[in-house]
């Protein structure tokens, strides 16, 4: 075992100690002068009260031998400075001024000690044996140089006596000081980062401004080797402090002794070596990173850069994502609760448990949080990359291995951080040990990486010993923009910000992970130049990226077949038709086997099934559930893989042309492939019937009521006023963690049946897989057919618009949903009513915008957009607008001024065409001049529509108001402006 001493000696070799000194240095320096002790100074400040108040000198002479804590002696200092007033800094001056040091051993053995120098006394008799000058606690910066070690002077925390205005001596002097957050941050971060060796202090631990610190360390940071010192008598050594904040370790019998224990105490310190086992050690964890299958490269960059050249910092939170970001939605975003400090988790020391879903990049988090840590604790990182080795202590062997490797006594090594990767919780004994292993690992911190499924239960057990060991649980959040856009900066530096977002875009269409696993290799194939093309559907980078993870390496503990890429695409397709003929996701082991293992017959390979099955596994293209069963990682693969099967399986097509709906994804997925196939075309023709003679009956497709005209247009009830835009903090916020969009997995077929489906759901499904089909069937040349598909489809639109409004106002507790949505705390009937009425109709139409965006847009139907025959005063030529504008194409333009009045006198065009006018006007500098004259023109007719006038007078003037405040806020607005509804 250590001894308190050892650890001492060890801190000081690392060069990690700050040295406090007490009022028994300034008495032992002082030769026992009297006042060079708190309470000699109290008393001989009485002794000059009594030349002038007696019988007051009496009484405070009296509570200095009554006292019995240091808040007792603050409060007499107090009255001493109050009695002497204006007198009060000259005799301190007199008191401390004229003193000489007489003990030079003594000032030269703490010298010695080579640390900083803090001090709690007044007097600046180190600073005369010594040649140094003083600083006071008033001066932050000074005080933070001094304990960087880059300042030579003596740090006076309560002041100097050649300062009076800086001597912390009442209790108020006391309370100012505690309010001094520069002093007091300087402090706690001095006392947090180094090791305070306290010397020639004995009650002053009590005194009113280390107390407080001293408690919140013991509170908050646990770790004994982050403990700190205090030098003592033997016979005043408390054993129990050993396992405290501030352990004593014993000089001697006599105070005469600490100056030759000083002495020895330099002499012993073993040469340190830190420097360069740091160096080496963070080199070897860069390898170890460098190593990590989650970073491709196509080129040399990996090789070269440091760690944060290489990985973008990761995402903690104190709850899982999913959990996290429902909380936060409940609770609002004023109070909802912050992600973890990587700083915290470090300075917390103890165990730190790195918790993440399959590819979260735990094994990355656990080196980012180990080199961070290693950077801030000035230790030697440590990583344990398999802890479940067979024999006793499979983790500190690795370490001891690692410290013998860096040619380091093994008696007298330095503490190291330790990172153990995939502790995974099993029946095993080899788990058990690497448990116990990690847990008795002496250590300031270990960082261990689990997954998210077994962070709980590995907390328990590390706990279960009871000996207040720190142990900490950080979630991995998924990236947002923000992260996509830092690790395309870092693999395509030219076109970063072009990259993160078509990457993003591509993960989110498809509900693949936020994971950097994931991200990074999407990034990787758009630099590589496998970028989508205007139009193009996004599931051949899709079909790439598979192939990445079929390619991409594996350890080499991991048995791999000898199988081609092509081999095991077609092996992908044999299970994936597979669970298409039994409409299931997933199927018993054996069953996979078997069919595999016929594929392989039939087409004379020499492949082993089984092997092949667990390489896939490994690779994260398969996965085992907890029932045994195997699927699909992610339903998206199935979804791809079987579409490709499709294309040669004649049974398979003929089961998504006789099931398109439950099989959507997979219809999707096989459209997007081959894209000539007229038969799909045929099918979503005859689905589109479903919900083709649904007639809107809604306030969407309503005619708005003339109202009066109001100073302000287009600012009615249930419109935000003009000018109204998004919050800077909110927007800022958003960016950085609270990304809600969901990239949980998805079914890949239907779960229940399409009559138990609402009106607005089905029509969603519907029309989702009606655009997708006509947008992938871009090389079908039957235009009779596919103009016949668009025309129903854009009025299918409306028709799913309608509905999902239809769905919303029958939403179970609407109105306490609005409730709490509502801006004021205690909304009143009436405002919850006006908020439903404007959400019940301004989301289903911002949903369609999006669904437009995502599955109709292509430029290879803006001709056949603008050039479609609809019926005046119908609701597809509303949505025909829409198709345009979510397409890019100007078109749009030209298209919202041919709606008739009828159409545009709708809730829909009246409003939300109006505001999409309004914003484009404002916002999009594309337009030429003759568009946007078109889209002044649509908005005065608008304007002429919505609103009723006392005569021509009246018109022309509201109009030309308008038409002024429109040039006025595109001149003034050069940027991005909210949309209003």
């Amino acid at each position: 075992m250590v001894t308190t001493l050892e650890r001492l000696k060890r801190a000081l070799a690392r060069r990690e100690v700050v040295v406090v000194t007490g009022t028994g240095i300034s008495t032992a320096l002082g030769s026992g002068q009297p006042q060079l002790s708190w309470i000699g100074l109290l008393k001989d400040g009485v002794q000059r009260i009594a030349d002038r108040n007696s019988a007051r000198a009496d009484v405070l002479s009296q509570q200095i031998e009554i006292a019995s804590s240091a808040a007792d002696l603050a409060a007499v200092a107090a009255e001493v400075k109050r009695h002497l007033g204006d007198d009060f800094g000259r005799w301190i001056s007199i008191a401390l001024g004229d003193i000489k040091p007489s003990n030079q051993r003594l000032a030269n053995a703490i010298a010695a000690l080579d640390c900083p120098i803090l001090t709690t006394n007044y007097d600046t008799l180190l600073e005369t044996a010594l040649g140094r000058d003083s600083v006071s606690w008033a001066q932050p910066t000074s005080i933070r140089d001094v304990v960087r070690h880059a300042r030579p002077s003596i740090g006076h925390l309560h002041g100097v006596w050649s300062d009076p205005s800086s001597l912390v001596f009442s209790t108020s002097d006391y309370e100012a000081l505690l309010r001094q957050e520069g002093a007091q941050e300087i402090q706690s971060s001095a006392f947090t980062m180094k090791t305070f060796l306290f010397v020639g202090v004995g009650a002053g631990l009590d005194d009113p401004n280390f107390s407080p610190m001293v408690d919140a360390y013991g509170r908050h940071f646990h770790a004994a080797d982050g403990s700190h010192f205090r030098l003592c008598r033997d016979a005043d050594v408390d054993a129990a402090t050993d396992v405290g904040v501030v352990a004593d370790v014993g000089y001697g019998t006599s105070h005469d002794d600490l100056a030759a224990f000083l002495e020895g105490l330099v002499a012993s310190i073993v040469p340190d070596r830190s420097g360069e086992v740091l160096a080496r050690s963070r080199a070897v964890l860069v390898d170890q990173l460098r190593d990590n299958s989650a970073l491709w490269r196509d080129d040399e960059s990996i090789l070269v850069g440091g760690l944060t050249d290489l990985i973008v910092e990761p995402i903690f939170l104190p709850a899982p994502h999913d959990q996290f970001v429902n909380d936060s939605a409940l609770v609002g975003r004023s109070s909802v609760s912050e992600p973890l400090d990587a700083d915290q988790l470090i300075d917390q020391g103890g165990i730190v448990l790195v918790a993440g879903e399959a590819s979260a990049g735990v094994t990355t988090a656990v080196i980012w949080l180990l080199d961070r840590a290693s950077e801030r604790k000035s230790l030697p990182p440590v990583l344990v990359s398999e802890p479940h080795a067979a024999g006793h202590h499979p983790v500190s062997r690795v370490v001891e291995r690692s410290l013998k490797s860096w040619d380091c006594d093994l008696a007298h090594a330095n503490p190291v951080v330790v990172g153990v990767d995939n502790l995974r919780r099993e029946p095993a004994k080899t788990y058990r040990r690497a448990l116990a292993d990690v847990h008795d690992l002496n250590g300031p911190l270990k960082v261990v990486g689990v997954r998210q499924e077994d962070a709980l239960e590995i907390a328990a057990a590390l706990q279960a010993s009871d000996d207040g060991v720190a142990i900490a649980i950080a979630f991995l959040g998924r990236f947002s923009d923000r992260e996509a856009l830092a690790l395309a900066s870092r693999i395509a530096p030219a076109k970063g910000e072009e990259v993160a977002q078509a990457a993003m875009e591509m993960v989110r269409s498809r509900n693949l992970p936020r994971t950097p696993v994931t991200i990074t290799l999407v990034i990787e194939l758009l630099a590589a130049g496998i970028a989508l093309e205007d139009g193009d559907t996004d599931s051949w980078v899709l079909s790439k990226y598979l192939d990445l993870l079929l390619e991409k390496h594996l350890p080499p503990m991991v048995p791999q077949t000898t199988m081609l890429l092509r081999n095991k695409r077609v092996a992908l397709e044999e299970i994936a038709s597979g669970f298409v003929e039994t409409r299931t996701d997933s199927a018993r082991r054996e069953e996979l086997t078997a069919r595999l293992e016929a594929l392989f017959t039939r087409l004379g390979w020499d492949f082993d099934a089984v092997q092949l099955l667990n390489e896939l596994i490994a690779r994260q293209v398969l996965k085992r559930r907890e029932d045994g069963s195997i699927s699909f990682q992610r339903s998206v693969y199935l979804e791809l893989s079987a579409g490709m099967a499709a294309r040669k399986n004649e049974a398979l097509r003929q089961a998504m042309l006789d099931h398109p709906i439950e099989m959507a994804p997979i219809v999707r997925s096989y459209v997007a492939m081959t894209r000539s196939d007229e038969a799909m075309l045929e099918v979503v023709d005859r689905e589109l019937d479903r919900i083709f003679n649904e007639k809107p009956t809604g306030n969407i497709f309503a005619s708005v009521k003339q109202q009066p005209a109001r100073k302000e247009l287009f600012a009615d009830r249930g419109e935000p006023e003009e000018g109204e835009d998004q919050n800077e903090s909110e927007v800022a916020r958003d960016g950085l963690m609270y990304d809600a969009s969901d990239d949980s997995d998805s079914p890949a077929f239907l779960q229940g049946h399409l009559d138990e489906l609402s009106g607005g759901r089905l029509a969603m499904l519907v029309v989702d897989l009606a655009s997708r089909v006509l947008r992938d069937s871009d090389e079908v040349p039957n235009q009779e057919l596919k103009q016949r598909v668009l025309i129903k489809l854009l009025h299918c639109w409306s028709v799913f618009t309608d509905l999902y409004e239809a769905d919303l106002r029958e939403l179970p507790n609407l109105d306490e949903t609005v409730a709490r949505l509502h801006p004021e705390d205690e909304p009143s009937p009436e405002q919850v009513e006006d908020l439903k009425t404007a959400l019940v109709s301004v989301v289903p139409m911002f949903l369609t915008l999006s669904g437009m965006r995502t599955c109709l847009a292509a430029a290879s139907l803006h001709r056949a957009l603008s050039d479609v025959a609809l019926e005046d005063g119908s609701t597809a030529s509303l949505m025909r607008v829409l198709a345009l504008y979510a397409s890019d194409s100007r078109r749009w333009v030209a298209a919202l001024n041919d709606l008739d009045d009828a159409a545009a006198r709708t809730f829909f065009g009246a409003s939300f065409l109006a505001s999409l006018a309004r914003y484009s006007f404002l916002a999009d500098d594309s337009l030429t001049d003759g568009e946007r004259a078109q889209l002044r023109a649509f908005l005065r007719r608008i304007v002429q529509l919505r609103y009723r006038f006392n005569g021509v007078q009246e018109r022309n003037e509201a109009l030309n108001r308008f038409e002024q405040r429109l040039r006025q806020d595109r001149l003034a607005r050069g940027r991005t402006i909210a949309i209003e509804v």
